[in-house]
């Protein structure tokens, strides 16, 4: 059982982690640093040829991801960078690149905003210092595992009953310092487990269909262990709110 002075120092430790990520994501959004100049960048691929699994990797200290899906068999990706000029003149240009069946995008801070497309099956590797982390697995998503890791800042994963999946896989979702938001409708025949944990923060979840709690945070559809493919998902910060709607 963790004491009360334990307590207290997370919270302190979560406090530092936010007011830090939030001090880092305000320098590159209003371009202090004495800079203000906004400079874009812009990258895409639509190969002859496109594998039949991808893993999308991006490391981002600071700012913002969103992940989105069109119905575009040709499209490999589509990828928006949005940073400042005193960024650029320390870091040099972003870049993006793709070897070995792997979309890689690492860069210091920004906005980066990727569109995939519906041709091949994607796996998720996104990793934050202090960044919020928006996914919408929908129609046109086919996807694979799902890891999503912030030291600060939020993560919202979304993924409807239309995303494709062709094996079993996992979703981890964790936050040192941020909340979580899992709104997810799983694919028909498909089974599924969520399970949550947070150390000091709430959790809510609200399941239905057939998903219902199995022991305090963990919740399962009725078929979780006999469907034939499933979906395996965590959720686990340690200074933040969890919230989950499953169906």
């Amino acid at each position: 059982m963790v004491s009360s002075f334990g307590r207290i120092i997370a919270v302190l430790l979560g406090l530092v982690l936010i007011f830090g990520g939030l001090i880092a994501l305000y320098m590159w959004q209003t371009g202090m640093n004495w800079q203000f100049e906004t400079v874009d960048y812009d990258f895409d691929s639509a190969p002859a040829s496109i594998p039949d699994s991808v893993t999308l990797d991006i490391n981002l200290p600071a700012g913002a991801i969103e992940v989105a899906f069109i119905d575009n068999a040709s499209l490999l990706y589509d990828i928006h960078i949005e940073t400042n000029r005193q960024t650029v003149n320390l870091y040099g240009d972003p870049t993006v690149s793709f070897s070995a069946n792997e979309i890689d995008l690492t860069y210091e801070a920004g906005s980066v905003t990727v569109v995939l497309g519906s041709g091949t099956n994607y796996t998720l590797d996104i990793d934050c210092s202090a960044s919020s982390v928006d996914v919408m697995a929908g129609a046109n998503a086919h996807i694979g595992d799902v890891l999503i890791s912030t030291d600060a800042g939020a993560i919202d994963f979304q993924m409807t009953s239309a995303a494709s999946i062709y094996d079993n896989i996992t979703i981890d979702l964790v936050a040192d310092a941020g909340n979580i938001d899992v709104d997810v409708t799983l694919p028909s025949g498909i089974g599924g487990s969520f399970d949550a944990t947070t150390d000091i923060g709430t959790v809510t979840v609200t399941p239905s269909g057939s998903w219902s709690q199995v022991w305090d945070n963990n919740h399962e559809t009725s078929d979780y262990t006999t469907a034939a493919l499933a979906v395996t998902i965590t959720a686990e910060t340690t200074v933040g709110a969890i919230s989950a709607d499953l169906a």
